[in-house]
C-alpha cells in the first residue's frame, strides 16, 4: 500500500469510526466545560454527590472528558466508561426519591405560576407577579441541580449557599431571605426552593416506603402554608 492510499485508508477509518470521532470533538471543545469542571472539583464532597447524581449521561460523559484531558490521561472510550462507572459506584447514578420529588415539584409550581401568568391580564401586575414566581422556580431549579441544599440554622431558618460566590444566605419561615431578592421583597429562589422540597417530601408522602425526613422540614411545611395563602391572598385581592 501506497502512501498515499494509507494516508487515503485513515480518513475512510476516522469517517466511520463514530465513538472516535465523538470523543475527539469532546476532547476539542473540552475549554467550553473547563469552568463546570472546577465548579465540580471545588464544591463540597456532598454537593459534588447530588450534582453528579443529576447529571444527564451526555453532561458526565462531558465531565470526565474534560478531567482526563486536564489530567493527561489516554481518552479513549473504554476509560470513559470505566471513568463514569467509578464515579456512579462513587456519588451514585440517579437521583434519590427526595431529589427526584423535588425536582418534579419544581416542575409543577413553575408550570402553575406559568398558566397563571398566561391567564392574566397582558401587561398587568398579575402576570408580572406569576412570571416573577415563575423565574424563581428556575432559578432554584438551577441551584438544586448544582448541588445546593438549604442546612437548618435555627428554628424556622435555613442556610442556602450562593451558587456564584462564597456568601450564605439565610431563609426563614416568615417568607424573608438575606439575598438581594428577598432584600428587595422580590420572588426568591431559595425560599422556592424550600418551597418545593416540602411540597416533593409531601407528594412522597403517599407511598408506604416513604422514609419520614428530619424534624426540621416542619418548619419547611409550616413556610410552603405561609406562601400559599400570601398567594391566595394576592390574587383575591387582585
Amino acid at each position: 500500500m501506497t502512501s498515499k492510499q494509507r494516508k487515503f485508508q485513515e480518513v475512510v477509518d476516522r469517517a466511520y469510526d463514530v465513538a472516535g470521532n465523538s470523543i475527539r470533538m469532546q476532547i476539542a471543545n473540552h475549554e467550553g466545560i473547563q469552568e463546570r469542571l472546577d465548579t465540580f472539583v471545588a464544591v463540597s464532597s456532598e454537593e459534588r454527590a447530588a450534582m453528579w447524581r443529576l447529571m444527564s449521561n451526555e453532561q458526565r460523559r462531558e465531565l470526565v472528558i474534560a478531567q482526563g484531558v486536564r489530567q493527561g490521561k489516554d481518552v479513549c472510550e473504554g476509560w470513559i466508561v470505566k471513568a463514569i462507572e467509578l464515579w456512579n459506584s462513587k456519588w451514585g447514578n440517579e437521583a434519590t426519591p427526595t431529589e427526584a420529588a423535588t425536582l418534579d415539584a419544581i416542575d409543577t409550581l413553575e408550570a402553575e405560576a406559568r398558566r397563571a401568568a398566561v391567564l392574566a391580564v397582558a401587561g398587568s401586575d398579575d402576570e408580572k407577579y406569576f412570571q416573577a414566581e415563575a423565574r424563581a422556580y428556575d432559578a432554584a431549579r438551577r441551584i438544586y441541580r448544582a448541588g445546593i441544599r438549604p442546612e437548618q440554622c435555627g428554628a424556622g431558618a435555613w442556610h442556602v449557599r450562593s451558587e456564584s460566590s462564597a456568601e450564605v444566605y439565610t431563609a426563614t419561615k416568615s417568607g424573608t431571605c438575606t439575598c438581594k431578592a428577598g432584600q428587595n421583597g422580590r420572588h426568591c429562589k431559595h425560599l422556592a426552593l424550600i418551597a418545593a422540597i416540602e411540597t416533593g417530601l409531601d407528594n412522597l408522602d403517599r407511598f408506604d416506603d416513604y422514609v419520614p425526613e428530619p424534624d426540621y422540614l416542619e418548619a419547611a411545611r409550616q413556610l410552603f402554608a405561609r406562601i400559599s395563602r400570601a398567594r391566595a391572598r394576592y390574587v383575591e385581592a387582585a
